[in-house]
């Protein structure tokens, strides 16, 4: 009984310890990962959470004030480390291992790189797609609010 009870906290102890460097190896992925896409994230993201803290506070004038705040909080160690935690617990080692190819491939990254012209010409093609349709559906909408349907 006793070899019995060893054995179990032993297998016990070498689960703990295999868990946590599978935990640091997967941490350590991910800040590889967080760093591959800091570039994307100084462009993207903090110019769309900008426009949104822009536009809830109404403080249009001060928007490139918001976005070098919001570049400086992308930037800093704190964020990094959130970032990657985010990653380590959302994905397993072999999905940050796939995306950490990704994040190192040259396509990807001239994707990443052109990404954000990539979104201004899509905007220009919804936007021309949407125009000739956009009569009838404000017309749709008109006799939904004249029926009395909320949704």
């Amino acid at each position: 009984m006793i070899l019995l009870h060893r054995v179990s906290i032993s297998i016990a102890v070498l689960l703990i310890c295999t868990s946590a460097i599978s935990q640091e190896a997967r941490i350590a992925k991910a800040e590889a990962i967080v760093d591959a896409f800091q570039a994307m994230d100084a462009r993207q993201i903090v110019k769309f959470v900008a426009e949104d803290l822009v536009r809830q506070n109404g403080d249009y004038q001060f928007r490139a004030q918001y976005e070098e705040f919001l570049s400086d909080v992308a930037k800093s160690p704190e964020y990094r480390a959130a970032k990657a935690s985010a990653y380590a617990r959302v994905f397993t080692e072999d999905e940050l291992d796939g995306i950490l190819a990704l994040a190192k491939n040259p396509v990807f990254q001239m994707y990443q790189e052109r990404n954000s012209e990539l979104q201004k010409e899509s905007r220009l093609a919804l936007a021309s797609v949407l125009r000739p349709r956009a009569v009838e559906f404000a017309r749709k909408i008109e006799v939904l609010k004249a029926a009395g349907i909320k949704r």
